[in-house]
């Protein structure tokens, strides 16, 4: 292994952690006080426009966005750790999977609109 390597491989382990503790934090808090046997998903995407101020809808809003940027510092992590020794194609395949954590983030905060305002 060249010392170029290495030191991408250390400078990579900071995204793991951040992945893993927004993932803990996403799926180790509570969500929507009164809303039990539903998904945090269920709870921000089943709110209307009419209700304002949907605090526990704004709160599962939030854990959306925190669980797209979770699953995107996890796959940047995964395509730096292994981009050392893939081939180029599935490279790429995995640069183009890290939109798909995009796309959450922006359907998060169109939630987040929807439920406060």
């Amino acid at each position: 292994m060249t010392r170029e390597e290495k030191e991408l491989m250390s400078g990579a382990w900071p995204l793991c952690l951040i992945g893993v503790a927004l993932l803990a934090v996403t799926y180790f808090t509570p969500h929507a006080g009164g809303q039990q046997g539903f998904s945090f998903f269920e709870v921000a995407w089943n709110t209307p426009w009419q209700n304002l101020g949907d605090w526990p809808a704004a709160w599962c809003s939030v854990k959306v966005i925190l669980f797209s940027l979770s699953v995107f510092f996890l796959t940047f992590w995964l395509t730096t750790m292994f981009g050392l020794s893939i081939p180029k194609a599935l490279e790429r395949f995995l640069i183009f999977l890290m939109t798909v954590p995009c796309l959450g983030v922006l359907a998060g905060l169109y939630l987040l609109v929807k439920a406060v305002l």
